[in-house]
C-alpha cells in the first residue's frame, strides 16, 4: 500500500496527480493541519470522484479534526493516526501540552548587569549562550488537564565544564554554524523540493487534466410517406415527385431437356449411321448415286441416303494417297440385326469385277444403329405439352438464378417487374434407347429494376423539404407493393411505405474545431447557436477549468 504525504500548500490538483500516479489500488493520504485542501468540502468531493474513476481506495490520515470531518462527509475512511491504534482519544487525556518559556538562572552578579571578578564567576559551559537561560514549563489546558498532574516550574540544562577561556569563546560559533546548517540546509532543500513538486503538479494539471464534454440533445421527429414512387429510364432523382432512375436488363438461356415417352406402337426401323468413303483409285473424282450399296464384311447391305462425289486421290512422288468424304448410310432391311458397331472395309458390290472394287472402300467409326422390328415408345401429345411447360419452368428458374448472380449490387427487383418469355421450342420426338425424347428451348428474362438507395435518398430529401433543415436518420423502414412495369419503355411505378425516425443534424467535427481554445462563454454561445436543440449539457473538468482545451483529443462532443 502506498502512502502519500501532502504539504500545507498542496492544492487539490497536485494531490489528484499523486493519486493518479500511485502504483497501488489502495493508498493512504496524510494531510497536515491548516492545509489548503482542508479549506473546503468541494476539494474532498473532487478527490473522491477522481479516486472512484481510477478505482482506487484512499484512506485519509490527519491530526486535523476538520480534515477528518470533511473527508468523512465526502465518503472517505478517515482516521487520526495518534488515536487509530487505541480506538479512543481518552488514552492520552493525561498528557498536557506545555509552553516553554526562557528564564535566566544566572548568578545575581549577572542579573544585576555586573560582570564581577573572573574568579567569582560561576563555571561556564561549552554552550554558554544556551546555558545562560533555562526553560520554564507552563501548562496549557485543553479540557483534559488534571489537577494532580505534576508539571515542573523550570527545566534547567546541566552544565558542561571546559578547560579554557578560548574554548568558551569559540564554542558558540560552532553552535551557530551547526544550527545554521540545520536551518538553511534541510528546510531550504525541502522548500525547493516542494516548489518543484508544486510546479510539476501545476504543469501536469494544466496539460493533462483539462477536459471538455458537451452532450447535445437534438430534436427528433418521425416522418411517414405512403404513396407512389416512379422509376424511369435516364432521369435524375427528383425528391418532389419521388422519382428515381430505372434500369432495364435482359438475361438469355437455352437448354435441351429429355423426357420419357409414354406412348407405345409397332415399328419397323432400319439401322443408320455415318460412314466414310475412300477413293484410292485415281485423281479423278468419283460420283456415287443415292442407293449405292455398301456391304459389311459379314455381308450386311447398307445404302447411301443421298448422291455424293468422292474426291480424287492425291498423287505424291508417284504414290496414290486416298481421299475421303463422310456421308450417311441406311440398312437395306429393318431390324436389330443391322445394328453394328464400328466397322472397317465396307466394299461397293457395284464395282465388283473392275479395278475400282479394290480401290474404293468405306468404314463406320461410330457404328450404325436404330434398327428395330416391334414395339417402341413414342411421345404422345400430352407428353409433348407437359415437356414444353416443364422446360419453360426449368429455364425460368435458371434465368432467375442468373439474374441474382449478375444483377449489379444495390439494384432492387420488385415483384411484377420481371417478364419471362419463350423464344422458341423444338420437339425431337425420336426416342433413344432409354425411351426418351427431348425438347430444345430458347428463353429470356426481361427485368426493370431501381436502386433502393435512390428511393431512400429521394424520400429523405422530400422529408427535409417538408420538415425544414437537415436530419440524421436514426432508423427507417421501406417496403414496396403494387408494382407495375412497362417493359417497352423501361418505366416502373410502385407504392412505397416509408417510415423514418429523424434527428436534427449537428456537425460535431465543425463544432469541435470552432470551439478549441475558446472560453466557457464562447463555447456556450457556439453550442446554443445551433439549430434544433432540445437540451445541452456542458462540463469543463476539473472545476477550475474555464476554457476549452486546444487539443482535439480532450474535447468530446456527443449528440443524443
Amino acid at each position: 500500500m502506498d502512502k502519500i504525504t501532502a504539504s500545507k500548500h498542496d492544492d487539490v490538483a497536485s494531490i489528484v496527480e499523486h493519486v493518479v500516479n500511485a502504483s497501488t489500488a489502495e493508498l493512504t493520504l496524510s494531510i497536515p493541519r491548516f492545509s489548503k485542501i482542508g479549506e473546503d468540502l468541494k476539494h474532498f468531493q473532487l478527490l473522491a470522484r477522481e479516486a472512484a474513476a481510477l478505482d482506487k481506495k484512499v484512506t485519509i490520515e490527519s491530526v486535523d479534526e476538520r480534515v477528518i470531518e470533511l473527508a468523512k462527509l465526502a465518503g472517505f475512511a478517515a482516521v487520526n493516526p495518534f488515536f487509530a491504534g487505541s480506538g479512543s482519544k481518552r488514552t492520552f487525556s493525561d498528557i498536557t501540552p506545555v509552553k516553554l518559556r526562557i528564564v535566566n538562572p544566572a548568578p545575581a552578579a549577572f542579573k544585576d548587569g555586573k560582570k564581577g571578578k573572573k574568579e567569582a564567576a560561576p563555571a561556564r559551559t561549552a554552550m554558554m549562550p544556551l546555558r545562560e537561560h533555562a526553560i520554564e514549563a507552563v501548562p496549557v489546558s485543553d479540557g483534559n488537564f488534571r489537577p494532580d498532574t505534576a508539571v515542573p516550574d523550570e527545566i534547567a540544562l546541566p552544565p558542561l565544564d571546559v578547560s579554557s577561556e578560548l574554548h568558551a569563546v569559540t564554542a558558540p560559533h560552532a553552535v551557530f554554524r551547526a544550527a545554521g546548517a540545520r536551518i538553511f540546509s534541510r528546510p531550504f532543500g525541502l522548500f525547493i523540493f516542494i516548489c518543484g513538486l508544486l510546479g510539476a503538479g501545476a504543469w501536469a494539471a494544466a496539460k493533462e487534466l483539462p477536459r471538455a464534454e458537451v452532450n447535445i440533445t437534438a430534436k427528433k421527429a418521425q416522418w411517414i410517406y405512403n404513396g407512389p414512387v416512379i422509376a424511369e429510364k435516364g432521369i435524375n432523382p427528383d425528391a418532389l415527385r419521388a422519382a428515381v432512375p430505372s434500369q432495364a436488363f435482359t438475361f438469355k438461356k437455352n437448354g435441351d431437356i429429355r423426357f420419357p415417352a409414354s406412348g407405345k406402337r409397332h415399328v419397323e426401323k432400319k439401322a443408320s449411321g455415318k460412314i466414310t468413303v475412300y477413293n484410292g483409285y485415281s485423281s479423278d473424282p468419283q460420283p456415287l448415286v443415292a442407293g449405292t450399296r455398301f456391304m459389311s464384311p459379314d455381308g450386311k447391305i447398307f445404302k447411301l441416303t443421298e448422291r455424293i462425289i468422292v474426291p480424287g486421290a492425291k498423287i505424291t512422288d508417284g504414290k496414290i494417297i486416298p481421299s475421303s468424304i463422310e456421308t450417311v448410310a441406311i440398312a437395306d432391311q429393318p431390324g436389330a440385326d443391322y445394328n453394328i458397331g464400328a466397322t472397317k472395309n465396307f466394299s461397293i458390290p457395284g464395282f465388283k469385277g473392275s479395278p475400282k472394287y479394290q480401290a474404293f472402300s468405306a468404314e463406320s467409326v461410330a457404328g450404325l444403329s436404330g434398327g428395330l422390328v416391334g414395339e417402341q415408345a413414342y411421345p404422345t401429345a400430352e407428353d409433348i405439352n407437359a415437356a414444353k411447360e416443364k422446360s419453360a419452368a426449368v429455364l425460368r428458374e435458371d434465368l432467375e438464378l442468373v439474374m441474382q448472380e449478375q444483377m449489379p449490387e444495390g439494384m432492387k427487383v420488385l415483384e411484377n417487374a420481371v417478364q419471362f418469355a419463350i423464344t422458341s421450342q423444338t420437339v425431337k420426338d425420336a426416342v433413344d434407347d432409354e425411351g426418351k425424347f427431348s425438347i430444345f428451348t430458347n428463353a429470356h428474362l426481361n427485368v426493370i429494376a431501381l436502386r433502393d438507395q435512390d428511393v431512400r435518398q429521394a424520400l429523405i430529401e422530400k422529408a427535409a423539404a417538408e420538415k425544414g433543415g437537415e436530419f440524421d436518420i436514426l432508423s427507417s423502414s421501406l417496403s414496396y407493393s403494387n408494382a407495375r412495369a412497362d417493359f417497352k419503355t423501361g418505366a416502373l411505378v410502385a407504392t412505397v411505405d416509408f417510415k423514418a425516425d429523424l434527428r436534427q443534424k449537428v456537425d460535431v467535427q465543425a463544432l469541435a474545431t470552432k470551439v478549441l481554445g475558446k472560453s466557457e462563454i464562447e463555447l456556450k454561445s457556439a453550442v446554443l447557436a445551433l439549430q434544433g436543440l432540445e437540451g445541452v449539457n456542458i462540463d469543463l473538468w476539473p472545476f477550475w477549468v474555464r476554457q476549452v482545451p486546444s487539443d482535439m483529443g480532450r474535447v468530446k462532443i456527443t449528440v443524443d
